[in-house]
């Protein structure tokens, strides 16, 4: 259970905060933190028993939510360490060109990030990609140099993008429909990875059974840090903030749960990917938590929120 809480409801969940608040159940707990402690009890709902029953004996009770904050943290790494290798041959097989410098799948990651000009075209921001295709290397140095700042709320990365229908004028079209995006999510949750292996899929193991808001936030996330040249999972890699990252990404889905455009995306990756019995039903929203980022720049999320809660969306 406790290996499902980093895709299905938050990898950056404070967990022993979220079940001691939501036993305790008191008014200075903010919403935020009550849905999450609900939905872990929707995962396995034997583990509100557990904590009562362990509620007088405060020392067995951090032990256990110690041993379940390890296997969140274990759950999070393995994903993180088998993209590693796994997001390069997505990346390869996208490209018809000889990717120089060559990315070796394990060890240092040095020669990704703004340091490929492949993986920095991914990192780079959609409403700057004009300018990076124009002059790659000098974009990457701009980077480098810190004279060119990728934040998480300035705008989105490109590989969230179906580039062949992004529009720079309506940052809607092509969103959250990426090649690499799409291959980081179904592969490692759907695939068996061997046509004769027994072992089920990992998203039938957690009884996945739609593509959530959250559940692609997780998996962008993962790919952003995947590509970045960063060697150790952390919050923010460089200017770039992973959790602010993964946070505005749900705000898309749960602040405008039924417009129609968040209800086609959703539609559009149940059919994407296999096996999932495609619903976008949610059994209520969340209120947004913030990163630990200053929330002043976001301006890709409000310019894409402006535009869902201005009128409808447009055909993408």
């Amino acid at each position: 259970m406790a290996r499902w809480i980093p895709l299905a409801i938050d990898p950056f969940i404070d967990l022993g905060a979220v079940l001691i608040a939501g036993m305790e159940q008191s008014d200075e707990c903010d919403d935020e933190t009550l849905f999450l402690y609900d939905d872990i009890l929707q995962l396995r709902l034997t583990i509100e028993a557990v904590l009562s029953a362990l509620e007088a004996e405060l020392h067995q009770m951090g032990r256990f939510i110690k041993k379940l904050e390890a296997a969140v943290n274990s759950a999070k790494t393995d994903d993180t360490s088998s993209l590693k290798k796994d997001i390069i041959k997505y990346l390869m097989e996208k490209t018809d060109e000889e990717i120089k410098p060559r990315i070796p799948t394990g060890g240092l990651k040095v020669y990704r990030g703004f340091t490929n000009p492949v993986t920095a075209r991914h990192l780079c921001p959609s409403k700057m990609l004009q300018k990076f295709d124009a002059d790659p290397e000098a974009f990457m140095d701009k980077v480098s140099q810190g004279l060119v700042k990728i934040k998480a709320g300035l705008d989105w990365p490109s590989f969230l993008y179906d580039i062949a229908t992004m529009d720079p004028v309506d940052p809607r079209k092509g969103f959250l429909r990426g090649y690499l995006l799409v291959q980081t999510f179904t592969v490692p949750l759907v695939s068996t990875g061997n046509r004769n292996a027994t072992k089920p899929p990992k998203a039938h193991i957690h009884d996945l059974t739609k593509v959530t808001g959250r559940t692609i936030a997780y998996m962008a996330t993962q790919a952003q840090f995947a590509i970045s040249s960063c060697e150790k999972w952390a919050i923010i890699v460089g200017n770039f903030n992973l959790q602010k990252f993964y946070n505005n990404i749900v705000r898309i889905f749960e602040e405008c749960p039924k417009d129609p455009y968040v209800v086609e995306l959703l539609l559009w990756w149940n059919e994407q990917v296999p096996g999932l019995i495609p619903t976008n039903k949610r059994k209520r929203g969340r209120k947004h938590q913030d990163g630990a980022d200053d929330s002043s720049d976001d301006e890709a999320v409000k310019e894409m929120l402006g535009l869902l809660w201005g009128g409808g969306a447009q055909q993408v």
